[in-house]
């Protein structure tokens, strides 16, 4: 089902993010791919996804277009399926004019909604998500995500999540505390003797704390992090959320990684 690269086919660089997310039918998978191409290049993309027997429950063909994250250099295309929870296998492929050929898979396990806090997974994104409304007015997130974690010199981060389940009073609002951590994800290469007698100065983590209330149990979450002064290199973007009416909290978190801009 998930072929790979036949003679006589070239190879091209794809990036891709999976994510779980929820809505009122329940699980929902989100599946995004970014491969590198101008305005002018023709690429489509396959998106399969077999469950544990590796019978097929999804596929969706894609035209890919301008990447949010690059307009110009960059080509992207986002897919999703509602599946029940289970164990799967996601697949993508891209292919293009003269035999351009990207192949990407992997596994990814779907749990069941349960009735306490709960959150989606946290996507590195290529800025803001945009709110579209269907035909009967509800609203909807169309979130451009950032397969490869690239975060250029001065750009902020940016992710989006989702937070299910809050507790809500006899008034109907639900209250919560966010916390924010970005820290350092490299590994020093040196051998232990090395790291024992020269330690490598750690670079400071980066964190921010704040309480919000709303009306509902649902709560669409954007960040935007300032990470001008961190050094290129590899972090983490921890996220930790208290729900303060039902005394529980949930956590997750997205690498990315900081890269100087071109010509520096």
């Amino acid at each position: 089902m998930f072929p790979m690269l036949p003679p006589g086919t070239r190879p091209i660089p794809v990036q891709t993010v999976a994510a779980r997310f929820q809505d009122e039918h329940g699980p929902r998978l989100l599946d995004w791919i970014e491969s590198p191409g101008r305005p002018a290049d023709s690429l489509w993309a396959d998106w399969v996804v077999l469950d544990s027997a590796r019978a097929e429950v999804a596929r969706v063909h894609r035209v890919l277009t301008a990447s949010a994250c690059d307009v110009g250099e960059l080509r992207a295309a986002d897919f999703a399926a509602a599946l029940p929870p289970g164990d799967y296998l996601s697949g993508l492929s891209v292919h293009g004019a003269g035999g351009l050929r990207g192949v990407a898979r992997g596994p990814i396990h779907i749990d069941p909604p349960a009735p306490g806090l709960q959150l989606s997974d946290l996507v590195v994104s290529c800025g803001a998500p945009l709110t579209e409304r269907d035909a009967a007015g509800a609203p909807s997130v169309r979130l451009a995500a950032n397969p490869g974690g690239r975060v250029v010199g001065n750009d902020p981060l940016t992710a989006y999540f989702e937070i299910y389940h809050l507790a809500t009073g006899g008034d109907g609002q639900a209250r919560l505390e966010f916390e924010y951590t970005v820290r350092s994800a490299d590994r020093d290469p040196r051998i232990w003797i090395q790291r024992l007698v020269s330690p490598r100065p750690k670079i400071p983590a980066i964190s921010t704390h704040r309480e919000e209330e709303q009306i509902g149990n649902l709560r669409r979450q954007y960040v935007s992090v300032p990470v001008q002064s961190l050094r290129p290199g590899r972090y983490r973007l921890e996220i930790r959320v208290h729900d303060l009416l039902a005394g529980t909290e949930a956590a997750r978190s997205a690498e990315f990684v900081k890269v100087a801009p071109s010509g520096s």
